[in-house]
């Protein structure tokens, strides 16, 4: 399924000049950052899920107004930002970039006791939390309050089903849509070549860990630009 904001990310990058698009001139507007005509805007990647440890927060996206339609070369410090410890519900307010490490990301804890433990949903931590909050409106929209996480619950419940049993599929693989891409699971790369969990794809990433999948298809949308030269 492509979703709303793939749909108007790709019109946005289609209003950029051909110039921007097809040399890859810096955007004047977004000095921090540059497109690279060089790297495809589906690029993939066949990658071990586990060694994926950490999500960047906050979102690239908002710091550095970047487009999901493209992949981006970004210099800066943001691979080398601290890492946040303890357990985490969502992104912490903070004054620079922090590493949040996905184990202690409660929501994947849940699906760990859940899937591979026989947890119904309602007695997750995960599900007390939302309970107990009225809802997560900075939680990706999927928890807004009870009866939408149930609803997406049961969607993961599906997707867990279908990946064990069919296997993990690129979105190229499962849709002729030509913004499938954008749904991908996508991953940062760092300077010293480190893969970071980008914000598409969380819940199917954990999914493929708890699988034990040896390889994931990923697509690179950040790159460190020390990692080109």
């Amino acid at each position: 399924m492509v979703t709303k904001w793939a749909e108007q990310a790709y019109k946005s990058i289609l209003q950029l000049s051909d110039e921007v698009r097809v040399q890859g001139t810096a955007l004047s507007q977004y000095p921090r950052h540059r497109y690279d005509s060089g790297l495809s805007v589906a690029e993939y990647e066949e990658i071990d899920p586990n060694e994926i440890q950490y999500l960047i927060s906050p979102y690239l996206k908002h710091e550095y107004a970047l487009s999901p339609a493209v992949s981006a070369v970004l210099g800066g410090e943001w691979d080398r930002a601290p890492v946040e410890q303890g357990e985490w519900v969502t992104e912490p307010d903070t004054d620079g970039f922090v590493k949040l490490p996905l184990e202690e990301y409660r929501l994947y804890d849940s699906m760990s006791t859940h899937f591979l433990d026989g947890v119904p949903w309602n007695q997750t931590r995960w599900y007390r939390t939302v309970v107990e909050r009225g809802g997560l409106s900075d939680a990706g929209g999927a928890y807004t309050d009870v009866n939408t996480t149930e609803q997406y619950l049961r969607y993961l419940d599906e997707l867990y089903g279908r990946i064990k049993n069919e296997g993990f599929h690129s979105q190229r693989d499962l849709s002729n849509h030509p913004l499938a891409y954008m749904n991908e699971v996508t991953v940062l790369r760092g300077r010293d070549g480190t893969h970071y969990a980008g914000h598409v794809g969380r819940h199917r990433l954990q999914i493929a860990r708890l699988l034990e999948l040896p390889t994931i298809p990923v697509r690179v949308w950040v790159y460190h630009e020390d990692v080109l030269r």
